[in-house]
Formats: C-alpha cells, sequence, structure tokens
C-alpha cells in the first residue's frame, strides 16, 4: 500500500497537533506543590463559594493536574485521600500552597588510564 504525499503530511500533522497538546498536560504533572497552611480546603470549583472536597493537613503534597491556573490564584491538583488512599482532583487557593522545586545532581564519572 503506497501512500500519496498529502496522506503523509495529514499524517505528520496530526501527530505534531497531539504532540503539542499533551505537553502542556505532561510538563503540568511534574509540578507538584506543598501545603503550607495548618489546614488547606479542596474545593469542587475555582471559587471559595464552591463546595469543599476535602480537608488536607500542612505539608500534604499535591500533583498538577492543569499547567494553568483558573482564575488567576486557583490550581487544579490531584491528591490522595487518607481514608480510601484514592486519587481525588480538586482546586486549591495559591495562599495555602508553595510549588515545590525539584533538583537534579549531576555525577561525572571518570575513568582512569
Amino acid at each position: 500500500m503506497k501512500l500519496s504525499t498529502k496522506k503523509i503530511s495529514i499524517i505528520f500533522i496530526i501527530s505534531g497537533f497531539l504532540l503539542f497538546s499533551l505537553s502542556g498536560t505532561i510538563s503540568a504533572l511534574s509540578k507538584k506543590y506543598k501545603i503550607t497552611t495548618e489546614k488547606a480546603n479542596i474545593y469542587l470549583e475555582p471559587s471559595d463559594s464552591s463546595p469543599v472536597i476535602e480537608v488536607l493537613d500542612k505539608d500534604t503534597v499535591l500533583m498538577s493536574a492543569s499547567p494553568r491556573k483558573f482564575r488567576k490564584v486557583w490550581n487544579y491538583v490531584y491528591f490522595k485521600t487518607e481514608d480510601s488512599g484514592k486519587t481525588k482532583a480538586g482546586y486549591v487557593n495559591d495562599d495555602s500552597i508553595i510549588k515545590i522545586t525539584t533538583t537534579t545532581n549531576v555525577i561525572t564519572i571518570q575513568t582512569q588510564k
């Protein structure tokens, strides 16, 4: 089966679009946050008037679920519940968290002559 140049071009365009659209999601999942307040409310929607779905303790680690903030101060995050250990998602305000930065240690190995 021989593919025409037009079909190959369409396949590359679709592949590029999928790769581009997934790159934001992949980078979002690599961001981690830690709760800095004694208790942090996790909301169903990005609003203080939204129902609270979970209250998490200080130093709980959260994973980013979105590469962008909502309404400038709300982060969509994943977290594990203490009761069942299941992963849930919700919104947390910037005032309750800090971003955890990770560093990579580089080790140089040299051979002896």
